[in-house]
Order: C-alpha cells, then sequence, then structure tokens
C-alpha cells in the first residue's frame, strides 16, 4: 500500500494549474497551413457530444457530432466574424467549410485525447 500525504493547499492549485496545461494541444491542420489549439471541452459540452455519438444512427449524424466537439474545442472557431465571412447560418457548419473530411476525423479523435477519452474514439472508429 502506497503511503499518503496530506495535501496541502499548494498542492491542489499546483494540480490544477498542471491539468490546464495538459488540457491544450496544438494540431497542424494540413489544409489550413498551420496549427489550432484545441483545448478541453466543459463536462455539459463533452457529455452532449457523447450523447450525439452514441445515438448517431448514421455517419452524417456521427459526423455531426465530430463538428460539435471541434467547434466547441477551438475558441477560433467561434468567432462570429469568422462565420460571416464563410456565410454561415448554423455555427458548427464553419468545421466542415473549414476542414477537410479525414482533418475533421483527426481532429475529433484529438478532441477525445485531450479530454481524456481516448478509448471512446477508438470505440466510434470500430
Amino acid at each position: 500500500m502506497a503511503k499518503s500525504k496530506m495535501l496541502t493547499l499548494s498542492d491542489l492549485i499546483a494540480k490544477k494549474i498542471g491539468k490546464e496545461k495538459e488540457q491544450k494541444k496544438a494540431v497542424f491542420v494540413e489544409s489550413l497551413g498551420g496549427e489550432l489549439v484545441i483545448e478541453a471541452l466543459p463536462e455539459d459540452v463533452m457529455f452532449k457530444a457523447l450523447d450525439m455519438v452514441e445515438s448517431g444512427t448514421n455517419f452524417s449524424e456521427t459526423m455531426a457530432a465530430y463538428d460539435y466537439m471541434i467547434y466547441n474545442a477551438i475558441s477560433m472557431l467561434r468567432n462570429p466574424e469568422l462565420h460571416a465571412a464563410y456565410e454561415v447560418v448554423n455555427p458548427t457548419d464553419i468545421v466542415g467549410k473549414l476542414l477537410q473530411f479525414n482533418e475533421r476525423l483527426e481532429l475529433g479523435e484529438e478532441v477525445f485525447k485531450v479530454c481524456g477519452l481516448d478509448k471512446i474514439g477508438e470505440k466510434v472508429k470500430n
């Protein structure tokens, strides 16, 4: 049995800072010629995305779930100026306008990883 230690306030603050660093990842997107930063999704958004993935009865519904995750994980995609430039009505449509199909799949997998849910992404692929 591992010896436990009494945690201090400093330990808890350091843990928070460490988690915040782990919950971001820059990913290169070939078609855009640069990197986008993925941030971990808030719990409520992740639950909704997981529900969408699980209830998807066809591939287009699964892709809509991925687009929802990507849209919410990359803050730049939520910019109204970007939506206006691409003339999107539904904000999540910006994902399909900017990214190629394979990039959407790859970024969706990266969102799962950043959120600590790698195994769910594997389940979706199979």
